[in-house]
């Protein structure tokens, strides 16, 4: 719920700066994120050099709308924000939804299955130095969208790892293809 909460707040704080909307609580909760919003986000404020400007329609250059979220951040209360993202939060993933997810037992990317990471332990092919990867992950298919039911898969320690926030799930899906195949050439030596 943390994780979705950020997304969405840190989208919201730049669409009001970007679009000079009013950054009030009615207006978190109606706030939708588009696939249109995402790509300025992170294709131009979050890679343009401070000089420059995010649309050529508008002035402003990135260091000045990011002074911008900046004080309008230092202005709300962020945890009332989240208090009302915490109250809607069941209509976003319902618990049934989530308990439905954690169940699945086979990597969204690479096809291997639980019992494969196990023998992968057991017999001591794993390198890793990470506390994670002994349970599957929750990941975005989506990495810019919020935690929704429909964005989400289980995925294994190496393929949430790789996957980063970089690619789609449509985008990794081969790559997945090829850690599962090098893993599963570990068990099979």
């Amino acid at each position: 719920m943390k994780n979705s909460f950020n997304t969405k707040w840190e989208l919201f704080l730049f669409d009001c700066v970007l679009n000079e909307k009013d950054a009030n609580p009615n207006a978190f909760e109606n706030f939708e994120i588009s696939n249109e919003l995402i790509d300025i986000h992170t294709t131009k404020y979050k890679q343009d050099y401070l000089d420059d400007r995010i649309l050529k329609t508008d002035e402003r250059e990135v260091d000045q709308i990011y002074h911008t979220i900046e004080k309008l951040r230092s202005e709300l209360d962020e945890v009332k924000y989240l208090n009302l993202y915490r109250e809607s939060f069941g209509k976003i993933l319902s618990e049934e939804q989530y308990n439905k997810l954690i169940k699945n037992e086979k990597c969204f990317y690479c096809e291997l299955e639980k019992k494969d990471f196990g023998e992968l332990y057991e017999n001591h092919l794993i390198r890793k130095k990470a506390n994670r990867g002994f349970n599957f992950e929750i990941d975005r298919k989506n990495p810019n969208e919020e935690y929704h039911y429909d964005n989400l898969v289980m995925a294994c320690y190496w393929c949430n790892n790789a996957k980063t926030d970089e690619f789609t799930a449509e985008e990794f899906k081969p790559i997945g293809e090829a850690i599962g195949a090098a893993l599963m050439a570990r068990i099979n030596r």
